[in-house]
């Protein structure tokens, strides 16, 4: 009984909260193992198997959809949304995807310089300036379609948990095939996506957080 009365307690914002802890402190961990080289391995064997995949069509396919993360597709795509929400006075939904993404970016900026990974010395198929690590792209990408399907989840909740989970399949979808784009091109590691998944989710769920925060 007691602890369904801490679970009655307990608000979304809590819990959205918590898993932001979670995702930073798995952040941590995993860039201390990046630090001390213990993936070097696994980063070597998984970037030769991508690569020894690279034909004129899959080239193709995924320049495409490097772009859904790419920041100056995405950073459009939310002036456009944004003015859309400001139409319809729709002013914390636009404040929300705004910080989400600008928040993501200025972010990741301060990692890179934080850890001053370098990229790939393979042949890459695009031009990335920089350092590798956490990716970009990945965290814009989670940034931008995580919290879009985060906002349609909220206005659709009275369908039920079967659209919750199209959407979340969507989401994870698209974010996987940027960050799988990012290998295939030759500019990113495997862990510099994988770090970025974590950043970027740790980020979202904050930002998810204080939004629930300001509408209850």
């Amino acid at each position: 009984m007691r602890r369904q009365a801490i679970a009655r307690g307990c608000s979304k914002p809590f819990y959205f909260l918590l898993f932001a802890l979670v995702f930073c402190g798995a952040f941590l961990v995993f860039s201390v193992f990046i630090h001390t080289h213990l993936l070097k391995e696994f980063d070597r064997w998984t970037m030769a198997a991508v690569l020894s995949l690279r034909t004129p069509k899959w080239t193709s396919f995924f320049l495409f959809i490097q772009q859904l993360g790419y920041r100056k597709v995405i950073f459009p795509m939310i002036t456009v949304m944004g003015l859309y929400l400001t139409l319809f006075k729709k002013f914390n939904e636009c404040l929300f995807l705004f910080s989400t993404a600008a928040g993501a970016f200025i972010l990741n900026g301060w990692l890179k310089a934080c850890f001053h990974r370098p990229r790939p010395s393979v042949q890459p198929l695009i031009t990335e300036n920089g350092f590798g690590y956490p990716s970009r792209h990945t965290m814009l990408a989670l940034a931008l379609y995580g919290s879009i399907s985060f906002l349609l989840w909220r206005k659709l909740q009275g369908e039920g948990t079967h659209l919750a989970k199209k959407l979340l399949a969507l989401t994870i979808g698209v974010v996987v095939l940027v960050g799988l784009s990012m290998i295939y091109l030759g500019v990113h590691y495997p862990t510099d996506i994988f770090g970025g998944l974590l950043a970027g989710a740790a980020w979202l769920c904050l930002c998810c957080a204080w939004y629930l925060h300001i509408k209850e």
